[in-house]
């Protein structure tokens, strides 16, 4: 008997070993003759077959030993190229190029020159087997994937077999184009460098396919795939055109009708720079010959560093060069929207293509370059450096900062740009875009580094501008970003909460104090934009408490919830920012909440805004009227987020007063102004009505069924009906929460014209902005930055 070691060894052997030698020579045999019959049958019968032959080859010839791949190599040479002139498809002529890659890696390397000549020699001669168009397709794709393989073994061959697939990129077949391209850039990788005469016959030729009338997107993508190879494997990339020309023309090609072409754009301008960057020898020769008074073969300008001051400099490293390449065309007058995105994008990959310790290096010049990008771009759009604004330019340089930067830099990076970023927005010169960006970063980066960001926290609140003042600013964007991160600034430092909050309380009393003796006009404007800034950053404050490990002192919550009812007291724009103070105290401990004392002040709140008679609704009372509708929404949404957020204990004694007092009077005011919507709804008066009723219909939802009796249904049914079926209401509140409540079965009530999705959005991935749900979630006014 055999000992068990020596029986396992032996059925190893059979069957790793001996199993796979019997197996090759009878599956090469079978893909002979199953090539020979479709050869006599017809092209299109036994695909599968070759397909499944092939793929058991490809497993086959990759455990025997090389003896037994030498011995059967004639014959699946013969078949493969067989199976290439019949013309399969791309499916079995990529299995097809494996199997000769293999077996000229792991048998006689003898006959691949052979093999590669004759596939020359047919793609050359108008007269061959591989005429048709189908086999050419397969005949390239066997020559690009062996000259990638085995390129360094066949140095002339392979440069051959380049300047042949370049002619064949224009060829007068259409379909073989684009496989020329891609196979051209494998065959780049395996050639060890592309001559200048053969790189610059490419460039021609990738031109004509990317402005050529009538060219596919099929082709204008493959050529555009094939630009980083050209980019990685050319000679002299810094000291010949190249580079720009490449960079150019993928640039270009961002602004293409074609989601398809856009995307194939930015992915390959970013391949591009990436190949350019890991190839910095010969850069400082270039530069040196461009400045040598212009010599022959020296590049023309590389381009010009955008820095935030606007300064312009010739560039002095690849770094700056690719930096260049993105910024240039981003603060073009008149850059497109598609532009800037694909150039987002590129930046991100380009960055998250960087090796980790190049990019921490190079962190501070290409924050800077960012933020120049943004400045130049606003004033490439006519505004004034004040105003910062450009089209689409701070989402484009959010998403770069945060996907490109923020996630990949370590802590110490990642607290270096943190501080550069407080330094830009607490400087009073910086422009609104600018300073808006900057926040929106922060307020994600304060809650990464938390204690780590202590000199981003100092230039915010000790800066030129602190973020108090920046919470106030008239520009209600830029007073959310500055709320946004005083709250992640609260939560990275608790500590400084009480003394914030105590600033900001006082401040709110002196901004409701001057909003009353404005006089009306931009004076009344400017200090009701304040008191609203002032009092979202008190709310966010408030809203950050519950969240921070010791929450905030007592006192100053019951301060807050005296200043809310002296601001709802008041009417106006201050019972606005009353009403917001209310729904920020919601958000405390139900504890706190519950307390009797403060429940008979917020139930004394919202019965002087909601139990009281409604006007007398006519047009001669219009004004008077959509200030009621103002005021009872902001006390419907505070009434809201007490019914959601406040435990059942607590709210169950107060359903019935809702029902029986808070409901009746706004649903009647809700039919008067429908009677008498004709006369009544101007635009004004009409986005009042809608608020108003919006946060009727979510107070209706909130309530639990057993609350809405039959007396409320009676009233609140036909109303709803019939805002359903009013087609000018197909966006209020009430049609949006039906889609929620419907059943699986009930779907094909959903609009049939609803629209797809946009291809760009299934090729790349979304812009990346500043956003939180823990954020929103505490103060509800933060979803805006969402863009929504």
């Amino acid at each position: 008997g055999v000992c068990t070691p020596c029986g396992h060894l032996w059925a190893h052997y059979h069957r790793r070993i001996l199993v796979p030698i019997a197996m090759l020579a009878d599956v090469a045999s079978r893909l002979e003759k199953a090539v020979e019959t479709a050869r006599t049958s017809g092209a299109s019968d036994g695909v599968t077959a070759q397909l499944e032959l092939l793929h058991q080859l490809s497993g086959l010839l990759s455990v025997v030993g090389e003896e037994q791949v030498k011995a059967v190599q004639g014959s699946i040479e013969a078949s493969c190229l067989g199976a290439a002139l019949l013309g399969p498809p791309p499916a079995v002529a990529q299995l097809c190029a494996n199997v000769l890659i293999t077996i000229y890696r792991r048998g006689a390397r003898t006959t691949l020159y052979t093999t590669v000549g004759q596939l020359l020699s047919w793609l050359s001669n108008k007269v061959s087997p591989a005429s048709a168009p189908a086999a050419k397709l397969a005949t390239v794709h066997l020559l690009g994937g062996l000259c990638a393989a085995h390129g360094g073994a066949m140095v002339s061959l392979c440069l051959d077999s380049i300047t042949l697939l370049t002619k064949l990129t224009r060829s007068a077949e259409p379909s073989v184009r684009p496989m020329a391209w891609a196979a051209f850039g494998r065959a780049c990788t395996g050639s060890g460098g592309v001559p200048r005469a053969a790189q610059d016959e490419a460039v021609k030729n990738l031109k004509h396919a990317l402005t050529e009338r009538g060219s596919t997107n099929e082709l204008r993508a493959a050529a555009l795939a094939a630009a980083p190879m050209l980019a990685a494997y050319s000679e002299g990339l810094w000291v010949a055109d190249l580079f720009e020309s490449l960079t150019q023309l993928c640039t270009r090609a961002l602004d293409d009708a074609s989601p398809v072409v856009r995307a194939a754009a930015a992915g390959a301008l970013a391949d591009v720079l990436l190949a350019s960057l890991a190839r910095p020898a010969g850069f400082g020769a270039a530069s040196a010959a461009g400045g040598a008074g212009g010599a022959k073969g020296a590049p023309r300008k590389l381009g010009l560093k955008m820095n935030l001051p606007g300064k312009r400099a010739e560039a002095s490293s690849p770094i700056e060069a690719a930096a260049n390449v993105l910024s240039a065309p981003f603060v073009k007058p008149g850059a497109s929207k598609e532009v800037r995105a694909g150039l987002a994008r590129a930046t991100v990959a380009v960055f998250g293509g960087m090796k980790r310790a190049e990019l921490e290096r190079h962190s501070e010049f290409l924050v800077a370059q960012l933020l120049g990008m943004l400045n130049g771009a606003a004033e490439g759009q006519g505004g004034s450096k004040a105003s910062g604004r450009g089209d689409f330019a701070a989402e484009a340089i959010s998403h770069a900062l945060r996907a490109g930067l923020g996630e990949r830099l370590s802590e110490r990076g990642q607290q270096a740009m943190a501080t550069s970023l407080a330094a830009h927005a607490s400087c009073r010169a910086s422009p609104e875009g600018l300073t808006l960006v900057c926040l929106s970063q922060l307020y994600l980066l304060l809650l990464q580094l938390r204690e780590v960001a202590a000199d981003a926290r100092d230039l915010l609140l000790q800066g030129e501008r602190p973020l108090l003042s920046l919470a106030a600013s008239p520009v209600r964007q830029l007073r959310l970003a500055a709320c946004a991160c005083l709250w992640a600034l609260v939560l990275a430092f608790p500590s400084h909460l009480a003394p914030l909050l105590n600033v900001s309380l006082n401040r709110l009393r002196a901004a409701a104090a001057e909003a009353a003796a404005a006089k009306e006009g931009a004076p009344r404007e400017a200090a009701t934009a304040a008191l609203l800034g002032h009092a979202q950053a008190v709310g966010t404050l408030l809203g950050a408490m519950a969240r921070t490990p010791h929450g905030g002192p007592s006192s100053l919550a019951n301060a807050a919830l005296h200043a809310a009812a002296d601001l709802v007291a008041a009417g106006g724009a201050g019972g606005a920012a009353g009403w917001m103070l209310v729904r920020a105290l919601l958000s405390l401990p139900t504890e706190w909440l519950s307390a009797k004392p403060r429940l008979t002040r917020l139930y004394a709140l919202l019965k002087g805004a909601l139990a009281s008679p409604p006007p007398e609704v006519t047009p001669k009372r219009r004004e008077a009227v959509e200030a009621e509708l103002h005021a009872r929404a902001h006390a419907l949404h505070a009434l809201r987020a007490f019914l959601e957020r406040m435990p059942e204990s607590a709210a169950l004694p107060l359903l019935k007063p809702v029902t029986s007092t808070f409901v009746p009077p706004s649903l009647a005011l809700l039919a008067a102004c429908r009677e008498h919507a004709p006369r009544l709804m101007s635009e004004p008066f009409r986005a009042a009505y809608m608020l108003f009723r919006a946060r009727l219909y979510e107070v209706l939802l909130a309530l639990p069924s057993s609350a809405l009796t039959a007396k409320v249904l009676n009233v609140v049914m036909p109303l709803v009906v019939a805002d359903i079926v009013e087609p000018a209401n197909t966006h209020g509140a009430i049609c949006t929460a039906l889609a929620s409540m419907l059943a699986p079965a009930d779907a094909v009530l959903a609009p049939a014209t609803a629209p797809d999705a946009p291809v760009a959005s299934l090729l790349c991935e979304p812009l990346r902005g500043a956003t939180c749900a823990e954020a929103e979630g505490s103060c509800e006014w933060l979803g805006e930055l969402r863009g929504g």
